[in-house]
């Protein structure tokens, strides 16, 4: 049973990826319906704003967890696991930001602009090439990847 024993800094980094990706994805699946809520409603606030903010929150967590895990504070740049962790941790933190920029979607352009659209895309960006990387170290039978 996974109540019991230790919990080791693997554990909690897989955990908050399992419970980012659970809440981020209920607001995803609601977009994708085309779900329109009332803003700032409790609707809004329970299944728009929170999965947003909790999944992006989640999602940092466990990217400083990666980051801890591979010593993020040397500078290796020529370990493939620091590299990811790092871009993990830099996604995280931009699905962190664009989760509040979900809060503020219908006021300036600029807003949703530069605290919604564009962190998203870059924090997708790093995923993108911290998932490469990880497959590259899994071809090299690194298999630990970032966790």
């Amino acid at each position: 049973l996974w109540l019991y024993g230790k919990k080791t800094t693997h554990f909690w980094n897989i955990l908050c990826l399992l419970l980012g990706t659970a809440t981020y994805h209920v607001a995803v699946t609601f977009e994708v319906l085309n779900y329109d809520f009332k803003i700032y409603s409790l609707h809004w606030y329970c299944l728009k704003f929170l999965p947003l903010w909790l999944g992006g929150f989640a999602f940092f967590v466990s990217g400083y967890l990666q980051m801890k895990l591979n010593k993020y504070w040397l500078w290796r740049p020529y370990k493939l696991g620091w590299v990811a962790a790092w871009l993990n941790g830099v996604g995280g933190f931009l699905f962190f930001v664009g989760g509040f920029g979900a809060f503020w979607h219908p006021g300036p352009p600029w807003i949703a602009f530069y605290f919604l659209q564009l962190p998203y895309f870059v924090g997708s960006a790093l995923y993108l090439v911290s998932s490469i990387l990880c497959l590259y170290m899994w071809k090299l039978q690194q298999f630990g990847l970032t966790t």
